[in-house]
């Protein structure tokens, strides 16, 4: 086939050079033998011939053109209104398709009316030369002259006569190359490869313009060169092109546009390299499976855009309507916004295309440009298939360095795209909260509160838990899905939840909706209100019990009723009712329907960032703060991950709590996040996934939210650490076969080493008495050990021991004084040989470190008595450890009694040893030392 085409190419060449030259020669024959006159006089009403033909060709070109468009456009019109849409929305598309058509059909028009208008001038051309002929007898002939007028004739005639058919070849030959282009030399659409830019700030524009590969046949022959440019780029069609044919042909294709003058050529020439351009877009791949192809092409197209207002304005009328359209969720044309599913990223997106709202063909250019960019960051984190596609990836990507940072680097080089920063930043902050499981909407409050419920319930049924912890529980569920709500009344509602479920381990979240559907659902009964007799609880389920509020009541109307008697009844026994009487029925009452159900919660939804907040910053602190929303991602997902990869024993590595704390710093100090950080901080720490791997208090939490000033890495390290020392006290093995005595030893280190005023009052609270029972010691005991402890880190935080210095007195007491409590966490043993030091190294580390002196006096002296055994370490040691502990203090005292500043206080020092090894010394000491 393409043998046929080459040589139907060069027949078409070879005629085309014939029959000029037959035009010239014919001419130049005729100019000969008329000679000068006669041949000039006949130039002339060619000339002439030509130029009527392009002023009367065109205007009948149009007219027709209108009239087969106004048909068209009344048959299309009816058949497909999103044509007529279309129309409406850029006039300059019916000025277009007015205009394109005549521009086709007046070179047709020309052709005949220059032929007819040339026969019919034939008729005054032969009564001019006869009357020129008449005046002027004695004009030689001069033929020579009229052979060179008549090859001029010749070529004009040919110019005039071919004119539009080397403009259509020229329009044709470029649309040829710019096919080819999209090609490589084995017929395959270009995929060439190019690098996305890997500046992290800025991310600069691509400017690649496709290959200019030609097609190659598979028998060796190129279709380009061997049959398209023997035809276009031969001598006689650059010449008739070069001396008048593109003009004439420009004149016959131009056409009114808006007031403006457009040539169909140049327009043609835009909009095929346009399209050429987006060729890999309009293919019909996904945004998901697109390449740095897809994102040059647009480049491409945008460039070209800038070479006519008309495609231009065009482009922009369709893109701003669409925009518009798009961004209050309606069609355009049939089309839907593209949605992910997922609100933040769909913001963005929306806010994107609602950025062409305004385009203008002098804009769209470059809006064009920056969509491109904005592609092009998305394509380099692999986010045009995680948006698309619903990725489960997506927040890994998220955090990547520099992908919020560059996609705000490129909106920020359009002053029209400003709207979309606040987008760019709520989707990183959105995702954010999303990777701590943040709910986004209060619905989700609801769905987590009625599966929070439902799940205590099971629990407390299956393990027989105390009604009063389920109630302490169920309070919690309500005040953190934000339902503000005295805990009295929260109590009852348990009593009554827990009659409804009574021995069930089943109980769904959805039979707790509907447990809170019924109970606060609009009543619509006929008879009066009444309420059952007697004490509701104890005779009807809450279910029931409301069932009986008879007539038409709102959620609220029904819950203030059933409660009234509830006020009566605690009135009526003298008990406090107070909690009932100002409650905010309204607000529970949602607890109905999750359509309605408001909370206080913190939700995505509630933490946006204002356009206000970044308009108040500079470019470059802009950029700096979506570095730090970067950072702080990437420091969230360290935790998250650490948390799905750790082991059965849920305990986490201080050093990826400590990436949470970074998080929580990094928010508090941010300048665009300043009015909603503190919320999110608060959600983070409240969070599930926080709750169950830190084991961090309320009171720890609402010290940290208050505190001008909190390291929350600090205090979470150490909240993680001391946890981890309970865990590992008096363990004799552990899951990953290390020593849990070495692991109190480094966790105690990384306590000491940042130790504050802060972390020290959190390890207080940590280690309450509650905590110390739990590890196994006497009740008796515990309360001593707990004021220990507390005292102890209290005046560690101010000593600011050196742990890396092994003889640090400090430390090495402070590791002693952890030896004995995990020695009492085992029973029987020597307590010499479970801590490996002998008796002398004891009292003589308790009694060089002046924090481990002070630290046994609080634990050994109650209300200024001293009490023996203190610790409760009295079976641990034996009478001969006993005895030498006594010898020991008496050299003790008697080597250093005398050079003490305060003796009151070193006399109580060496009786608090004494007595934690359950030995009373105070009686001796003063022989001691006499």
């Amino acid at each position: 086939m393409f043998n046929i085409l080459g040589v139907a190419a060069t027949a078409f060449t070879v005629v085309f050079a014939v029959v000029f030259c037959l035009f010239i020669l014919i001419n130049v024959l005729r100019g000969l033998s008329k000679g000068i006159v006669a041949t000039a006089v006949r130039t002339v009403f060619i000339f002439i011939s030509g130029i009527l033909s392009i002023f009367i060709a065109v205007p009948i070109g149009k007219t027709l053109s209108k009239i087969a468009i106004d048909f068209v456009n009344e048959f299309i019109g009816s058949e497909l209104p999103e044509f007529k849409e279309l129309m409406e929305i850029s006039p300059v598309i019916e000025d277009l398709m007015v205009g394109i058509p005549a521009a086709i059909i007046s070179p047709i028009i020309y052709v005949v009316i220059f032929l007819i208008l040339l026969l019919i001038m034939l008729i005054p051309a032969h009564f001019v030369k006869k009357l020129i002929n008449a005046k002027f007898p004695d004009i030689p002939k001069l033929g020579w002259a009229g052979a060179l007028c008549g090859a001029v004739t010749g070529v004009m005639t040919f110019v005039f006569l071919f004119a539009p058919t080397v403009g259509v070849i020229s329009m044709a030959g470029d649309m040829a190359g710019i096919v080819v282009n999209l090609f490589d030399e084995n017929g395959q659409e270009n995929e060439e490869n190019i690098e996305l830019p890997e500046d992290k700030e800025v991310v600069k524009p691509l400017s690649v313009k496709p290959s200019t590969i030609p097609v190659v046949a598979s028998d060796g022959e190129n279709l380009y060169e061997d049959v398209i440019l023997p035809i276009t780029d031969n001598f006689f069609i650059k010449f008739v092109s070069g001396i008048g044919g593109k003009e004439i042909f420009n004149s016959l294709t131009v056409f009114e546009v808006k007031g403006k003058s457009v040539s169909i050529a140049e327009e043609f020439s835009v909009m095929s390299n346009v399209i050429s351009d987006l060729m890999p877009v309009l293919g019909g791949s996904e945004p998901s499976q697109w390449t740095d192809k897809e994102i040059n092409g647009i480049k491409n197209a945008a460039e070209n855009l800038g070479d006519s207002e008309i495609v231009a304005e065009m482009l922009a009328d369709v893109l701003s309507a669409a925009s518009k359209k798009w961004a209050n969720d309606e069609e355009f044309l049939g089309i839907a916004m593209i949605s992910t599913g997922k609100d933040s990223i769909d913001t963005f997106l929306k806010e994107l295309f609602l950025s062409f709202s305004d385009s203008t063909a002098k804009t769209i250019s470059k809006d064009f440009m920056t969509l491109a960019d904005v592609l092009g960051v998305m394509l380099r984190y692999d986010m045009l298939s995680a948006f698309t596609s619903g990725d489960s990836d997506i927040t890994q990507n998220l955090a990547k360095e520099g992908f919020i940072s560059g996609l705000l680097a490129v909106v920020m080089e359009n002053d029209r795209f400003s709207g979309v920063t606040a987008s760019v930043i709520n989707l990183g902050v959105h995702e954010t909260l999303g990777i701590l499981n943040v709910p986004e909407t209060d619905s989700d409050v609801y769905d987590g509160f009625v599966e929070n419920v439902a799940e205590a319930i099971n629990d407390a049924n299956e393990n027989n838990i105390p009604i009063e912890t389920l109630k302490n529980t169920i309070y919690k569920k309500f005040t953190d899905s934000g339902i503000k709500v005295e805990k009295d009344i929260t109590d009852y509602v348990t009593e009554y939840l827990m009659l409804d479920f009574e021995g069930r381990k089943d109980v769904t979240p959805e039979e707790v909706g509907e447990f809170f559907s019924v109970a606060f659902a609009i009543m619509d009964k006929n008879d009066a209100s009444e309420l059952s007799n007697g004490n509701a609880k104890n005779e009807v389920s809450f279910i029931g019990n409301v069932t009986l509020l008879e007539n038409t009541y709102s959620g609220a109307e029904a819950l203030k009723l059933l409660f009234e008697d509830i006020i009566e009844k605690l009135e009526q026994n003298d008990q406090d009712a107070s909690a009932f009487k100002d409650v905010d029925w309204e607000s529970l009452s949602t607890l109905q329907d999750r359509e309605i159900f408001k909370s206080d919660a913190v939700t995505a939804e509630k933490l946006k960032v204002s356009q206000d907040a970044i308009t108040s910053l500079s470019s470059e602190e802009l950029l700096e703060e979506c570095k730090k929303i970067e950072n702080i991602m990437q420091d969230i997902v360290t935790f998250t991950n650490s948390v799905s990869n750790s082991e059965s024993d849920n305990i986490i590595s201080s050093a990826d709590v400590e990436s949470l704390g970074k998080a929580l710093n990094s928010l508090s100090d941010s300048k665009i996040l300043d009015e909603v950080s503190d919320a999110i901080i608060e959600s983070a720490l409240r969070s599930d996934i926080v709750q169950n791997n830190i084991s961090i208090s309320d009171a720890t939490i609402d010290s940290m939210l208050t505190s001008e000033e909190t390291d929350f890495a600090n205090i979470l390290v150490t909240v993680q650490n001391t946890t981890n020392i309970i865990e590992n006290i008096g363990k004799e093995t552990s899951s990953d076969g290390s020593s849990p005595a070495d692991k109190v030893d480094d966790q105690l280190d990384w306590i000491l080493n940042d130790m504050t005023e802060n972390t020290a009052t959190v390890v207080g609270e940590i280690f309450d008495v509650q905590a110390v029972i739990n590890l196994g010691i006497p009740e008796a005991k515990a309360q001593n050990i707990a004021d220990a402890i507390n005292v102890f880190f209290e005046k560690m935080a101010k000593a600011k021991p050196n742990t890396e210095d092994p003889e640090d007195k400090d430390v090495k007491a402070s590791k002693t004084i952890f030896k004995f409590i995990s020695a009492l966490k085992t029973s029987g043993g020597n307590l010499f040989e479970e801590t490996g030091l002998t008796v002398s190294e004891t009292i003589h580390i308790f009694m060089d470190s002046e924090i481990s002196r002070e630290t046994l006096i609080a634990a050994s002296y109650v209300d200024g008595k001293l009490v023996t055994d203190s610790f409760g370490l009295a079976e641990k040691v034996s009478k001969n450890d006993k005895n030498e502990a006594i010898d020991v203090l008496e050299a003790e005292v008697k080597a250093n009694y005398k050079s003490a500043e305060d003796k009151t206080e070193y006399k109580k020092a060496v009786c608090a040893i004494g007595a934690i090894l359950d030995v009373d010394v105070s009686e001796s000491f003063d022989f001691w030392v006499k």
